[in-house]
């Protein structure tokens, strides 16, 4: 019996047995993402009563790696005052994400009652859509200004790391915040505290605007191997950074669009149900109207890929079936 079955049935007798501090005590120790996952297999009531038993602070880890379908149960029943307390934990990215699925008057609500320097994040990031680097970027960040020394620089990382997980860089800024310059904390270790920052700071600095595509950001981390990135402004005034972790997904969604790309090489139209099949992965796109044909003139029509799960116009006139089994839905 794997790790996750034995979770399951230990929930299982506890919530039978009505042990709730049993319950809540196992459940802690567990992951976040194994929480998630037991949670999913629940019926819509104990969902509810098994995250109700979790702490603010683990409750906040959760909800992020919960089924959606799971997340709406959840939230439509949940005490105000208790998704204040979980937003109020959570790292402005992923509190934005959460707010923004909720009704206006619920999620205005939430703001209202957040400290105001939590609100105000949360509603900068508000502004910017979800598949930009404004969308994904996280406000907490570790900057200093280019005259301070290496020792201020230090002092500052540990007064804020406790409260602020994963500093990779300094993020160095001028009096406008404008971002002049970016160095690993590891390096403000390695010299001494006296030095100043500007002498020290790498002045070559990949960074990307706000309103930059999520995909672009994901080539960017693979291109330089990053796992921090700032994101800026139009004037290039810091606005914030973007881990790897935030951006995994799509890079992961990148690579299993190349490998479909490359094993998708091998594609036949089937007249007689108007699908495009492909025999090197089995991947059926079925076109909901409109002709194809194998190598004929496909024209403006919608087709529906099973692997990607969407339905999506084809905007031009493509050449032969191939193409829609390598649509990018």
């Amino acid at each position: 019996m794997n790790e996750f079955n034995r979770n399951l049935i230990n929930i299982d007798d506890l919530i039978k047995g009505g042990e709730r501090e049993y319950i809540k005590e196992y459940i802690t120790g567990l992951h976040p993402a194994d929480i998630a996952d037991i949670i999913k297999t629940l019926d819509e009531d104990k969902k509810r009563e098994i995250f109700n038993l979790l702490h603010a602070e683990v409750a906040s880890r959760v909800i992020v790696e919960i089924d959606d379908r799971s997340r709406e149960q959840i939230l439509e029943d949940i005490n105000r005052e208790r998704l204040v307390d979980i937003v109020g934990v959570m790292d402005s990215d992923k509190a934005a994400d959460l707010i923004a699925d909720l009704p206006q008057d619920n999620a205005e609500k939430i703001l209202e009652n957040l400290p105001w320097k939590d609100s105000a994040e949360v509603q900068k990031l508000l502004k910017y859509s979800e598949d930009t680097a404004g969308g994904i970027m996280h406000t907490e960040l570790l900057s200093v200004r280019e005259e301070v020394l290496v020792e201020d620089a230090i002092i500052q990382f540990m007064a804020i790391s406790e409260e602020i997980g994963n500093i990779h860089d300094t993020f160095i800024i001028d009096k406008n915040r404008q971002l002049v310059g970016v160095m690993p904390v590891r390096k403000l270790l390695l010299i001494k505290p006296e030095t100043p920052i500007s002498r020290v700071m790498d002045r070559h600095i990949i960074s990307v605007n706000v309103h930059t595509d999520q995909e672009e950001v994901a080539r960017v981390f693979k291109k330089y191997d990053l796992v921090s990135l700032a994101v800026v402004d139009k004037e290039d005034r810091l606005m914030g950074r973007i881990l790897i972790d935030d951006i995994v997904d799509v890079l992961i969604e990148e690579a299993s669009e190349d490998m479909l790309h490359k094993i998708c090489q091998n594609t036949t139209a089937v007249a007689c149900n108007k699908s495009c099949h492909c025999n090197s992965c089995g991947i059926c796109c079925r076109v909901i109207s409109g002709y194809a044909s194998g190598y004929g003139d496909i024209g403006n029509v919608h087709a529906y890929c099973s692997w990607h799960g969407r339905q999506r116009r084809d905007p031009g006139s493509g050449s032969n079936c191939k193409r829609y089994c390598t649509w990018r839905a």
